[in-house]
């Protein structure tokens, strides 16, 4: 008889409180892990879901966001996560008034949940603090929408959305003054027809918005946004920072930046601007930073006044202008 131990291949020790999978062992889990993260997990698909579901797995997901929200804890960390796929229409606002919940869509592209405005009220109306919004396409509305998102709490997050504006889009996000500290980060949108007026429009005196890492075509190659991408509406907001954005004015001319009378210090740039010749020269308004020599460094056109004491211009790549400098170090010119 042999003498060895037999180990199974999952087993528990210290005292039944912690589960081991060893050599040779495999874990199946079929349902949601908890325990890992602070707060509850609840689960959403318009396709598959059920409102009589319990929403604690995909498996029992609820089939409208308004099911899962009215589930959300405040200030608990819980998540609503919405399947790829899945598509609602609004025609009334939705409304995200639970602090501290994050929404994420799942998805990649068109498949991402859609979300369609399909009236003159907002998509979405956060009216509480911490709120996270992610992952989400936001279709051109149907109907003359007032906005995709509004905000009327502080630190609310926009993030890796994107946002069609097209004929009946007017804003996508407003900020009321409520609003405070709203970061807007790794979003797309591209205009589509005559009819944007702006991507985020400030109505109240607000501090502190920060947007970076967001892509935006701000025309639909003959109609720009009416209002700039970002319309502070001579409003006194105060410490705006808005950089490491590409904008692309799609060949026509594009403010980035409008109705900045009353705003007080402002941090605009650095930030990208496409096309150089056909693009650089059309986006105005945006910043400090969308000089000439700006430009050259974003592009291949360069400064066709180097090295002379002159305003620079375009002809002579920057990589002409390094090997000059190059050249004039290795000779000792």
């Amino acid at each position: 008889m042999s003498n060895a131990t037999y180990m199974p291949r999952i087993y528990r020790e210290q005292g039944g409180n912690r589960e081991v999978v060893a050599q040779g062992g495999e874990l199946l889990i079929e349902g949601a892990i908890r325990g890992l993260m602070a707060g509850t997990q609840y689960f959403v698909d318009s396709v598959d879901g059920a409102d009589t579901n319990d929403g604690l797995s995909w498996t029992g997901a609820k089939a409208t966001l308004a099911a899962a929200i009215a589930l959300v804890v405040a200030s608990e960390g819980d998540e609503g996560h919405v399947a790829e796929g899945s598509a609602f229409t609004r025609a009334t606002a939705g409304t995200l008034g639970t602090a501290g919940m994050k929404l994420i869509g799942h998805g990649e592209g068109n498949n991402r949940p859609a979300i369609t405005v399909s009236s003159t009220n907002d998509g979405l109306d956060v009216t509480a603090n911490d709120v996270v919004i992610s992952g989400f396409r936001f279709v051109t509305p149907s109907g003359v929408a007032a906005s995709q998102i509004n905000i009327g709490a502080a630190r609310v997050t926009v993030r890796q959305c994107v946002f069609e504006m097209g004929a009946n889009s007017r804003e996508a996000v407003t900020v009321t003054a409520a609003g405070e500290v709203p970061t807007f980060e790794a979003n797309e949108v591209v205009v589509t027809a005559n009819g944007p007026r702006s991507w985020v429009k400030v109505e109240g005196v607000i501090d502190r918005l920060v947007a970076r890492s967001n892509y935006v075509v701000g025309s639909d190659g003959t109609n720009p946004f009416d209002d700039g991408i970002f319309n502070f509406a001579s409003t006194a907001t105060t410490n705006p920072t808005i950089y490491g954005n590409y904008f692309n004015g799609g060949g026509q001319a594009t403010t980035v930046v409008a109705n900045v009378g009353s705003v007080t210090s402002p941090s605009y740039g650095p930030n990208a601007y496409a096309g150089l010749a056909t693009d650089a020269d059309n986006i105005a308004g945006g910043s400090a930073s969308i000089t000439a020599v700006t430009d050259a460094l974003y592009g291949a056109t360069g400064i066709a006044s180097y090295p002379a004491a002159a305003v620079p211009g375009n002809g002579v790549s920057i990589a002409e202008v390094l090997r000059d400098a190059w050249d004039s170090l290795r000779n000792g010119t």
